[in-house]
């Protein structure tokens, strides 16, 4: 705040000029025909057994600019040369990380990253969003994020959680299921169970009604309370339905009832068939 009033200069501008640029950012420095002629000579000598320790780029690289001959290679030997140094990059193993130092690896990596997405941000006027999520429950870290203030606002105008909120249910989900992002969320379990089974319900239908040709402007809503008749119309059935007469899922009330329909849909128990002709025929009767 102090240099924006000295120098009578926005604080928006002022913080452009300090992230103008950033090393992870920057192109990579091109290998010269030069380094490329050193490193292989240092093989040559490392596999003839000639080295003199840390000394040796050194030496190497004061023998080659004294004799100069580097200089009289061909554009064939210079290109091959090149294309070596190239193939030798993109060859060499990357480098393990043993899983007591991910969490290490991960904050020194995101360490070097936070900053670059921060001067981004500040040199384009571009928003971001990022989350970084564990695998498994064992992962020894947690999930990671940063957002814009416009996508901060429209996460909560649009699905009422925060950014840090929105990763942190996906880090849950993808180390424990539902189950997981009930525990982080604190959501009653009825309530995204009673969710989760109307969404499956609605997805497969859609799905089988797509392969007959129905648009996604033709396509029906479930009809839970007037099923047989939904039935007639579209040639479709919902079987396995677990718990007598096929109602809305926001009216079963019990969580040992809408966890059996769960399973069922997930396990593919529950589903969508189409009925023959004979079958549909024999329905409209």
């Amino acid at each position: 705040m102090q240099l924006t009033f000295c120098t009578n200069s926005s604080l928006e501008w002022m913080s452009k000029q300090f992230f103008l640029g950033g090393k992870l950012l920057k192109s990579s420095r091109k290998v010269s025909v030069f380094n490329a002629v050193v490193r292989r000579e240092i093989a040559k000598r490392k596999e003839n057994g000639i080295l003199d320790g840390r000394k040796t780029l050194a030496i190497v690289s004061r023998e080659l600019k004294e004799s100069g001959e580097w200089k009289n290679l061909t554009q064939d030997e210079e290109d091959d040369l090149m294309e070596d140094i190239q193939v030798e990059n993109m060859s060499k193993a990357p480098i393990k990380i043993y899983a007591k130092d991910v969490a290490t690896e991960i904050a020194k990596t995101m360490g070097n990253i936070d900053p670059e997405i921060i001067g981004l941000e500040k040199r384009t006027g571009c928003n971001v969003f990022w989350g970084l999520t564990r695998n498994t429950s064992n992962d020894n870290f947690g999930p990671r994020s940063y957002a814009s203030d416009p996508v901060k606002n429209a996460c909560l105008a649009l699905f009422k959680l925060t950014p840090e909120q929105i990763v942190v249910n996906i880090d849950a989900y993808i180390a424990s299921g539902v189950e997981g992002v009930i525990r982080t969320s604190g959501a009653r379990k009825t309530t995204f169970l009673k969710k989760e089974i109307r969404d499956m319900i609605r997805t497969n239908m859609e799905e089988i009604l797509n392969k007959r040709g129905v648009s996604a402007t033709e396509m029906p809503q479930v009809a839970y309370h007037n099923h047989e008749r939904f039935v007639c119309a579209w040639g479709i059935e919902l079987v396995g339905w677990t718990e007598g007469a096929i109602t809305n899922p926001g009216e079963i009330t019990s969580s040992v009832a809408l966890r059996r329909l769960h399973n069922a849909l997930k396990d593919g128990l529950c589903y969508w068939r189409e009925l023959t002709n004979e079958e549909l025929t024999a329905r409209k009767e």
